[in-house]
């Protein structure tokens, strides 16, 4: 038998308790404006900023940031990305300010069909999400209750 100790880091990279964990620790991460929008998916969070946000880039992302330091977890930066997506026409690159501490990703990467098709693309994600709605439909006629079901198709 070992002796107690401390413990004052989470869950090893890579573990299967590691999305499960961080699902539940992330769900009171929220942002601070209802035109942004926050995605949390495993271990990643996604932050959508419209250029008609009440609330800044750079704002919601000290939020978070300052989420993450309460909550002992700490950005990683390197895989911190910045994407500003816009329609054709003059280049605006920027409508508000980014980020300072972010890398701003200029080129994106967008695979599509030798016919500018991205049809097998829309399928294969259709086909994810009928078997994952299946598996949610059996969960519940085995009796999970709503909240349970929510974890699952969050984790998923």
């Amino acid at each position: 038998m070992s002796t107690d100790s401390q413990i004052n880091r989470g869950i090893i990279q890579g573990s299967v308790l590691g999305p499960t964990l961080y699902a539940f620790m992330k769900s009171d991460l929220h942002s601070r404006s209802s035109k942004n929008i926050t995605v949390k998916f495993a271990n990643d969070t996604t932050l959508v900023v419209p250029e008609n946000s009440d609330v800044s880039l750079p704002d919601e992302f000290d939020h978070i940031n300052g989420w993450a330091t309460v909550n002992r977890m700490i950005l990683n930066f390197i895989k911190t990305k910045e994407i500003v997506f816009h329609r054709l026409g003059p280049k605006k690159l920027h409508m508000f300010p980014s980020v300072e501490s972010i890398e701003l990703v200029e080129q994106v990467k967008l695979t599509l069909q030798n016919n500018f098709s991205v049809n097998s693309h829309v399928n294969y994600v259709l086909t994810l999400c009928s078997q994952r709605i299946f598996l949610l439909k059996r969960l519940r006629d085995q009796g999970l209750n709503y909240r349970q079901l929510d974890t699952v198709f969050r984790l998923l």
